[in-house]
């Protein structure tokens, strides 16, 4: 096995093994379990189910009585109702006023009552109301239902060919592109920020312990410097190995759970595939990783640049900045607009185009020449600046500065040349 499979799987093995690599994992599954679980208890603990029903006129208790959504019981006076609800032998308590042709209703509770609650009383009283409204009106059943009838819209992209004529109707699938690109966004900062650290804590130990002067008589500086991105990046691999089957788990359990199912129901995944969203969920794969591999490569020299592993974070300060442009660029025009002229320039950014282009690739608005060119730059100027950082970090792995990062960096851009 060459050293730079040794140094890689040390790395790998360190880091998998390691506390805070489980912690890491697992960090958020847990914190997801919790906010679930949490939600769920409150759900079910301030939960309304009973809800008395007082009607002066006696007009709506038996249209309400037919909801499936609550259990309605009729009150014989609205003391009688407040009594109960004092008792805590309903959960709810609501008065109806029908006195006037406009329908008004108070809602008492003890806890109070969730939006979606609400949302499904108003409901249940609109409908009502336009019954009501309906037969002063004169208005039959059928009648009715034509007025409230919505007008189904369906949204299709098409392309222009070469005579000018509209080709490939296809049902637009703007929420599953939004999905792809707003997760890629998340997903790119969160292991940038994550790994970055790890690979500058990483060099930064071992040159402040002077560990890294018997490494280095054994092997090439560039050597190890490839050695241990690659590990990190074999790290970061496994952490998405773990994530993706739990995602897809989670899914599956959770695809009748109430607040995810009318979303899960509209994004059918299956209806919208084709041979050009597997390309764009490839090509968004490979921005992903080059971007992984450019923030790792800049903390690599960034923990070189240190005495101690204490100086690292400030180390690595400006290459959190440059992703945190990238990172909040993304949000921003995930839910705005994708075809904002500074997003096409910074798609074409390398260190930003990670971020995007990948928005602009889901969301068709860029072509694949467009994709492949400024995956070609992202792959060249990756390059060049892994030559170049390899270069910078023999000359300066083995040498300490006192002055600051900046004055070691100056430092190295001197040393830089003498080094063949």
């Amino acid at each position: 096995m060459s050293k730079f499979w040794i140094i890689a799987l040390n790395v790998y093995k360190k880091q998998v093994r390691s506390a805070a690599f489980l912690i890491m994992v697992l960090a958020p599954l847990v914190i997801g379990a919790l906010y679930y679980g949490m939600g769920k208890f409150m759900s079910d603990a301030f939960s309304i189910d009973k809800i008395g029903v007082y009607d002066q006129q006696r007009v709506l208790t038996n249209a309400l009585s037919q909801s499936k959504e609550f259990e309605f019981i009729a009150m014989k006076s609205e003391k009688s109702g407040e009594k109960q609800l004092a008792e805590d032998k309903i959960d709810a308590f609501l008065v109806l006023d029908t006195s006037k042709e406009v329908l008004k209703a108070k809602l008492l509770a003890k806890d109070s009552v969730e939006t979606s609650t609400q949302l499904k009383l108003r409901m249940m009283l609109s409908q009502i109301q336009r019954q009501v409204s309906a037969q002063k009106l004169g208005l039959s059943a059928q009648q009715l239902a034509q007025l409230d009838q919505q007008v189904p819209l369906t949204v299709n992209k098409v392309t222009v060919n070469d005579q000018g004529q509209l080709t490939k109707k296809q049902e637009d699938g703007a929420a599953v592109q939004m999905i792809i690109g707003f997760a890629c966004t998340i997903i790119l900062f969160l292991f940038i920020a994550n790994y970055a650290n790890i690979i500058a804590q990483e060099i930064a130990t071992e040159k402040g312990s002077r560990i890294m002067e018997i490494i280095l008589s054994s092997t090439k500086a560039s050597t190890h410097y490839y050695g241990k991105i690659m590990g990190v990046i074999l790290v970061g691999l496994t952490q998405m190995a773990v994530y993706i089957p739990v995602f897809l788990l989670g899914l599956y359990q959770f695809k009748d759970n109430e607040q995810l199912a009318p979303f899960l129901a509209s994004v059918d995944f299956g209806a919208h595939f084709s041979w050009t969203l597997f390309l764009n969920i490839v090509l968004v794969a490979l921005f992903v990783l080059t971007g992984i591999v450019q923030y790792a490569v800049l903390s690599a020299v960034a923990g070189s640049l240190v005495n101690r592993a204490e100086e690292t974070s400030k180390a690595i300060m400006p290459v959190m900045y440059l992703a945190m442009i990238g990172y909040f660029g993304g949000l921003v025009f995930s839910f705005t607009n994708t075809q904002s002229p500074i997003l096409t320039i910074t798609s074409y950014i390398p260190y930003w185009s990670s971020f995007a282009m990948p928005l602009r690739i889901v969301n068709e608005v860029v072509s694949y020449p467009g994709a492949f060119i400024s995956l070609a730059l992202n792959i060249v100027i990756s390059t060049v600046v892994m030559v170049l950082s390899a270069k910078m970090y023999k000359a300066n792995v083995l040498v300490y500065n006192d002055r600051g990062v900046l004055a070691a960096f100056k430092q190295s851009i001197k040393l830089m040349k003498t080094v063949k």
